[in-house]
């Protein structure tokens, strides 16, 4: 059964890391992380996961050190672990000598799943980028986007692996002159070597540009919306040319 699940990361993090080094995570400063994660991965049967929580059970905070969220469509059985949270940090700082979890399928107050890397491509869903942009305390979105489905993606590849997508800039009233120079002096060339601008419009009144760009792997896109989020909030998503419906 498909389920969606929700996993976040820091800003230098490749979803597609394989394999995830404990000992890399912002959390690896408490003091003998690296050593019980590594343990509970043996207890599993596996070297290598990645911690997510179900959709539907999205936490009230987003944590500073992790603000790059990425929606998983998956199928439930790629689920080995359901841990819950709280008596896990409860036995990561060492109030105690044991935590709740489950190989069966269980809600907990605070879930975590743990889903075996590496993800897969065609388990991408969608993209968002936190910023606490008025105040410490207040996060908001800045960059936000759809994958797209496997159907989508199919007739967007027209036969080979490059998908289609529209991203949208809703950028700041006193940033229309430095969008126009950012455009006029980059496009989206940054990223040449994994994406193809296919045209760029700027809204006569609305302060609004639209692109239009191709890739051959959908995190290329999240990847270059990350610089225009400098001028205003960014949206994108997959989509087809009409004479593909």
């Amino acid at each position: 059964m498909p389920i969606q699940v929700i996993t976040r990361h820091c800003k230098d993090f490749d979803i597609y890391t394989h394999p995830v080094d404990p000992a890399k995570s912002p959390y690896a400063t408490n003091p003998g992380y690296p050593e019980k994660v590594a343990a509970f991965y043996k207890q599993l049967g596996v070297t290598s996961a990645l911690w997510a929580f179900p959709a539907h059970q999205t936490p009230k905070s987003v944590p500073l050190c992790k603000p790059y969220e990425y929606v998983l469509q998956l199928d439930e059985s790629r689920v080995i672990a359901y841990v819950n949270e709280s008596t896990w940090w409860s036995y990561v700082i060492g109030e105690c000598e044991d935590f709740e979890r489950s190989i069966t399928p269980v809600q907990y107050e605070d879930t975590s799943l743990i889903i075996p890397s590496p993800i897969h491509q065609n388990e991408l869903h969608r993209f968002r980028r936190y910023d606490n942009t008025n105040g410490p305390d207040h996060f908001e979105i800045v960059v936000e986007g759809s994958f797209g489905d496997s159907a989508t993606r199919a007739r967007s590849s027209q036969g080979d692996s490059t998908m289609l997508y529209m991203v949208e800039l809703h950028y700041n009233e006193d940033q229309r002159e430095a969008v126009l120079r950012y455009f006029d002096k980059h496009g989206l060339t940054h990223y040449e070597q994994d994406i193809t601008l296919q045209g760029a419009w700027v809204a006569t009144q609305d302060r609004v540009a639209y692109l239009i760009a191709e890739t051959d792997d959908p995190k290329n896109i999240a990847k270059a919306a990350e610089p225009l989020s400098a001028f205003g909030k960014v949206k994108f998503r997959a989509v087809i040319k009409a004479e593909q419906i």
